[in-house]
C-alpha cells in the first residue's frame, strides 16, 4: 500500500508542475523511473472449503443428529396432539347435537326438568371450554420448547464456529507466512479469478492439520 502511494503522490506532484508551466517533465519518464509492484492476492472460497474441511462437515453432522432427534420427537408430540384435537372436535359436534335436541325438546319439558337439563348441558360446555384451553396451552407449550432447543442447538454451533474460526486464522496465517499475499479476498467478493490465486484446497488442508473436531456441546446443557 505503501508503494502504490508513493506513486499516487508523485504523479499528482508531476500533474501539478506540468500545469504551471515545466513542461520539460515527462509523465511516462518519471512513471518509468518509480517501480510499481502488482499485490499478490489470494482467493479463498469458503462455502467450497466448509464442504470439503473435516471440521465442518463434523459441524455439520453434529447439528444434523440433533435436527433430526428434535424432529422425530416434535412430531410426536404433535401428532398426539392432534389425535386430542380430533377427540374435542367430536366432542364439539357431540355438543352441538345436544344443545339442539334439548332446544327442540323445550316446548314439552316442564320447566323444572328443562332447567336441570339445561344446567347439566351448560356444565359439559363449560367443562369442555376449559378441555380447549388446556389444549391451546398444550399448543403454546410445544412452539416454546422446540423454539428453545432452536435456540440451544444454534448456540452450540455458533460455539463450534467459534473454535473453528480460530484455526482458520492459524492456517491462513501460515499460508500467508508462505506465500506472502498482500491480500485475501473471499470468493464471493470477486467477480472473476484464476486458478493460479485460488487457495481453497491449500487452506482445507492446513486446516485439516490443524483440526479435525470441535466440541460440540450438548444443547440440552445450553443455558441462554
Amino acid at each position: 500500500m505503501k508503494k502504490i502511494y508513493s506513486f499516487l503522490v508523485i504523479v499528482i506532484l508531476a500533474a501539478l508542475i506540468g500545469a504551471v508551466g515545466f513542461g520539460f517533465y515527462n509523465m511516462k519518464e518519471i512513471s518509468a523511473q518509480v517501480a510499481v509492484s502488482k499485490p499478490k492476492i489470494g482467493v479463498l472460497n469458503m462455502a467450497l472449503a466448509a464442504q470439503k474441511a473435516e471440521v465442518y462437515r463434523y459441524v455439520f453432522a453434529e447439528k444434523a443428529k440433533y435436527e433430526e432427534k428434535y424432529q422425530k420427537e416434535f412430531e410426536a408430540e404433535r401428532d398426539a396432539l392432534q389425535e386430542k384435537e380430533k377427540a374435542l372436535t367430536e366432542q364439539r359436534n357431540a355438543l352441538n347435537e345436544e344443545s339442539a335436541k334439548l332446544a327442540s325438546e323445550q316446548a314439552d319439558m316442564a320447566q323444572s326438568v328443562f332447567a336441570e337439563k339445561q344446567k347439566l348441558f351448560q356444565q359439559k360446555v363449560a367443562d369442555f371450554q376449559k378441555e380447549i384451553e388446556s389444549f391451546q396451552g398444550q399448543l403454546q407449550e410445544l412452539q416454546e420448547k422446540y423454539a428453545l432447543k432452536a435456540q440451544k442447538l444454534q448456540k452450540s454451533a455458533e460455539e463450534a464456529s467459534n473454535e473453528i474460526m480460530k484455526a482458520s486464522e492459524k492456517a491462513l496465517t501460515k499460508i500467508n507466512d508462505k506465500e506472502k499475499f498482500d491480500v485475501i479476498l473471499n470468493q464471493t467478493a470477486v467477480v472473476f479469478y484464476s486458478d493460479g490465486v485460488d487457495i481453497t484446497n491449500e487452506f482445507v488442508s492446513g486446516l485439516d492439520d490443524i483440526i479435525q473436531k470441535v466440541d460440540f456441546k450438548d444443547p440440552e446443557k445450553q443455558s441462554l
